[in-house]
């Protein structure tokens, strides 16, 4: 799709597999069964306004990395319910964000929940913006990479990543802004199992409660990894990390004073660079 505008829908765009007939234990428990099929889907300067459930919505499971996946750029997703739903699960084949805008969506810029599946395919989305949605972006139990994002103004959190499967997940941030959330600019859930995170070059800064949260439950288990970071101005830096997870970063809460101020430009402007 080129050029295309969705507008007032219940949803803009929907791709649901079939259901499986043999039962085999694709989703969550209590899910619907589907078919494993191949997508290769493409979308681009495609615009989802206003849609009452979800601008793109995709349900079931892939092939597993046999489809090229689905790709997004230049897309608008603005005034919907949620801008992008992949769910139940949203399977192994990957997909590609770039140069895409988020905008006052109700619940969810982006939502993905399903299987890690390979360890080594990552979702992915670079230079897109995520402003004023509900939450900026959830992950649970998949593999995530943002990169040159602007994560900012979302009324909970800007980022929001979990995981619950006996596989191991990553979520990796680089070289982004995540400002000014209601609640944490990134909050982890390790819920039982495994939760990597790696935040690289990214500034996280005046977000109303946490910078970045690790929240551990069930005995889940977390490593964090924050390199070449600014964290400052939020309600908290930072909650359940450690010194010795940071990395060549500069921390406001860790300065022998207390809270520190890094010489941002102009944090009333919106500039988060440095003076």
């Amino acid at each position: 799709l080129r050029d295309s505008l969705f507008e007032r829908c219940g949803v803009g765009l929907l791709l649901e597999a079939d259901p499986a007939e043999d039962g085999s234990k694709l989703g969550e428990k209590d899910a619907p069964r589907y078919k494993r099929v191949n997508h290769e889907v493409e979308l681009e300067r495609t615009t989802f306004l206003a849609c009452r459930e979800a601008g793109f919505r995709r349900r079931g499971a892939d092939g597993k990395n046999d489809g090229l996946g689905y790709r997004f750029s230049e897309c608008l997703f603005q005034g919907n319910d949620a801008g992008i739903e992949f769910v139940r699960p949203s399977a192994d084949s990957s997909f590609t964000i770039e140069r895409s805008r988020f905008l006052a969506n109700t619940r969810y810029g982006l939502i993905a929940t399903g299987y890690a599946g390979d360890p080594s395919v990552f979702r992915r989305v670079s230079d897109s913006l995520f402003r004023w949605n509900g939450i900026g972006l959830h992950a649970t139990c998949v593999n995530l990479e943002l990169e040159r994002c602007r994560v900012q103004s979302n009324l909970g959190n800007g980022i929001f990543a979990s995981n619950f499967l006996a596989e191991p997940t990553t979520t990796r941030v680089k070289n982004s802004l995540i400002t000014g959330n209601g609640a944490s600019g990134f909050y982890g859930l390790a819920d039982a199992r495994l939760l990597t995170v790696e935040l690289v070059h990214c500034t996280i800064a005046a977000n109303a409660a946490t910078g970045v949260y690790d929240k551990k439950r069930h005995a889940g288990k977390s490593q964090y990894s924050l390199r070449g970071c600014i964290v400052a101005r939020n309600g908290e830096d930072l909650h359940g990390l450690e010194q010795e997870q940071v990395f060549d970063s500069w921390i406001g809460s860790f300065g022998d004073a207390g809270r520190g101020e890094p010489g941002f430009a102009s944090v009333g402007a919106g500039d988060f660079s440095l003076a």
